[in-house]
């Protein structure tokens, strides 16, 4: 039995400090630039990285870089700066 590919698409937003993060709000409070709040209610801002990887870690650490995996061949990396 063969596994599929374990990568997945992780949408990262810029921390105030310019490093990634995939979370925008911490118990309903903004926690990067761009967060809107109307009516109680947090909104995401815009993603700034879309990327593919195995693991949210690895995700941060290809935007934080702006590298991809090693193997070019596995489609793993930064695809999108937004």
């Amino acid at each position: 039995m063969s596994r599929g590919s374990s990568s997945r698409t992780y949408v990262l937003y810029e921390m105030y400090d310019g490093t990634s993060t995939p979370h925008w709000q911490y118990m309903g409070k903004p926690r990067v630039p761009g967060c809107e709040v109307f009516d109680g209610q947090a909104y995401p801002p815009d993603p700034s990285w879309i990327v593919r990887a195995s693991t949210v870690t690895q995700a941060c650490y290809f935007a934080n870089n702006s590298v991809s995996s090693t193997d070019r061949s596995d489609g793993l990396g930064v695809w999108e700066y937004v």
